[in-house]
């Protein structure tokens, strides 16, 4: 008996403009994935959601964006997201099918770089 394997994808483009495309693992976040292949975007709040520096901008190709909730609704509605930005660190990969389009909205200080 075979497994069947997820083949979800993201296409992140980077806080440098760089496209990468990434295998996305069900549970995982997307902050998490980037940092996982090395992919630069800003987080300076190590992932709990309350720097705002991992803001993205996300739009699904294929499969269902979670609702937004909790600390990212309250960031999102204190920084005045627009619809289609969202932070990385709390938006998880569900277990179905995706391919998602993530572009980096966090600039790093140029004084670091």
């Amino acid at each position: 008996m075979s497994k069947t394997q997820n083949r979800s994808l993201i296409k992140l483009i980077d806080a440098f403009g760089i496209e990468h495309h990434l295998a996305a693992t069900a549970g995982k976040t997307i902050l998490d994935i980037a940092v996982e292949n090395s992919v630069e975007m800003a987080h300076s709040c190590g992932g709990m959601g309350s720097c705002g520096t991992c803001r993205i901008r996300l739009h699904a190709d294929l499969g269902p964006i979670p609702a937004i909730e909790g600390v990212e609704a309250e960031m999102a509605i204190d920084r005045g997201f627009l619809p289609d930005e969202r932070l990385s660190c709390q938006i998880e990969i569900p277990s179905r099918e995706i391919l998602w389009t993530v572009e980096a909205l966090g600039k790093f200080d140029e004084a670091e770089n």
